[in-house]
C-alpha cells in the first residue's frame, strides 16, 4: 500500500500542484463561476474562442 505524502515532503512543482488543488477544492460555486467567466473573456480577448466555436445550444 502506498503511503500518503505530506506537504512537508513536497517541494517545487509538486508542492505548487498540491496548493492549487487545495485552493480549488475550497472555492465556492460562485468563485468557480467567476473564474470560468474570466477565462472565457480572456480567451475571447486573445481570439482563441469566438461565438462561432459553439453551436446553438452553446456547445462546442
Amino acid at each position: 500500500m502506498d503511503r500518503i505524502t505530506t506537504d512537508e515532503e513536497l517541494s517545487g512543482w509538486q508542492l505548487h500542484e498540491r496548493v492549487q488543488l487545495l485552493q480549488s477544492l475550497k472555492a465556492t460555486p460562485a468563485q468557480r463561476l467567476a473564474w470560468l467567466e474570466e477565462m472565457l473573456l480572456l480567451a475571447q480577448r486573445h481570439r482563441r474562442l469566438t461565438p462561432a466555436d459553439f453551436d446553438d445550444r452553446g456547445e462546442r
